[in-house]
């Protein structure tokens, strides 16, 4: 019975963690992330998302509203890059 209850509280940690506010894409981590053709290195998604965000003078990344006009700006920038999501690819409906 124990056992249920502690697989019961987990599953639910999981499912309730996803369920709150997406964090904006200029903190999500190079593994969110993929260049297309190479897969990219760390190196190299680091260096364009320092590109975008300077590019559009993004000084905060976590202050970036999900789905606000910043945000898309910064996709547009990383796929234009070749840089994609592992969620959307590089296709992310508007």
């Amino acid at each position: 019975m124990g056992f249920r209850i502690a697989l019961l509280i987990c599953v639910s940690v999981f499912v309730f963690a996803g369920c709150g506010p997406r964090q904006p894409l200029t903190t999500w981590q190079a593994s969110s992330w993929f260049e297309k053709g190479t897969g990219g290195s760390l190196g190299g998604f680091r260096k364009q998302q320092r590109l975008c965000l300077d590019a559009l003078g993004i000084d905060d990344p976590e202050a970036v509203a999900a789905e606000g006009p910043e945000e898309k700006r910064f996709l547009r920038c990383m796929n234009a890059a070749g840089w994609c999501t592992n969620t959307w690819k590089c296709k992310k409906p508007a």
